[in-house]
This record gives C-alpha cells, sequence and structure tokens, in this order.
C-alpha cells in the first residue's frame, strides 16, 4: 500500500484502497488456479476424525487432480 500511496503522490481513498486489495487478492491470475475441489469428513473406526480433499488444479494450464488426507482442513 505504501508504494502505491507513494505513486499517487497523496494518502489513498477508501475506493483506491479497495481497487488495489481486489487487484491483489482477488483478480490475481497465477500459475495455479483451482478449478473444483471437494472437502469430505471421514469418521474412523477409533472415533478420530480426518478430513479428504479433492480437488482439480490447473499449473500453468495442465490440469492435474489433488487429493489430500489431514486432522482438519488445514492440517496442524
Amino acid at each position: 500500500m505504501k508504494t502505491a500511496a507513494d505513486e499517487y503522490g497523496d494518502e489513498l481513498s477508501s475506493e483506491q484502497i479497495v481497487q488495489l486489495f481486489r487487484k491483489e487478492y482477488l483478480d490475481f491470475v497465477g500459475k495455479y488456479q483451482l478449478l473444483r475441489h471437494r472437502f469430505t469428513e471421514l469418521n474412523e473406526a477409533d472415533g478420530s476424525i480426518h478430513s479428504r480433499f479433492e480437488g482439480e488444479i490447473s499449473v500453468a494450464g495442465e490440469k492435474k487432480s489433488v487429493v489430500g488426507v489431514g486432522n482438519g482442513p488445514i492440517d496442524e
């Protein structure tokens, strides 16, 4: 934000801040894109619960399937 403020030569308006945020985090298109995904919860016989992620991503335009299992959507 400081760099953008320096470029504008003034303080940023709330609208300019929203536009910069959108450009940096929401409208960003990079090498990786999530095409589809699904989370499921697995209840194990021992009472533990695991989350399973299945998805399809694009890596530089090439589709790849990905699967992961952990103790939650963001594994510890």
